[in-house]
């Protein structure tokens, strides 16, 4: 429908104009219940939606604090571990130059 259709009812399109917004604000008046009730529910959804991802977000940093904390544990635990490795390799060549001939302390 045009504009022009809308204002034809009466032959004088200001009196059509009028007459729809009265109709329209007295409709609008007899559904002010039903849009707040609308507006309410849309809210609501809303609201739970943003609370749900608001939890997963937390339960998901919650999950990567204590993966991070594990990585970052046994990173220090391969390091610690290579730097022991490399101390029993140099003690085993020191030992080795010191003394070839003692049998307790060969290199290997």
């Amino acid at each position: 429908m045009s504009m022009t259709s809308l204002l034809a009812f009466t032959p004088w399109p200001p009196v059509s104009a009028v007459i729809l917004l009265v109709l329209l604000v007295v409709a609008l008046y007899f559904a002010r219940g039903t849009a707040h009730e609308a507006i309410h529910a849309v809210a609501s959804a809303l609201a739970r939606g943003l609370r749900l991802a608001s939890h997963s977000v937390a339960h998901a940093e919650e999950h990567l604090a204590a993966r991070n904390r594990d990585v970052l544990l046994a990173a220090g635990r391969e390091a610690k571990e290579r730097i022991v490795e490399r101390e029993f390799v140099r003690v085993a060549i020191q030992c080795a130059r010191i003394s070839p001939t003692i049998p307790t302390c060969t290199a290997g």
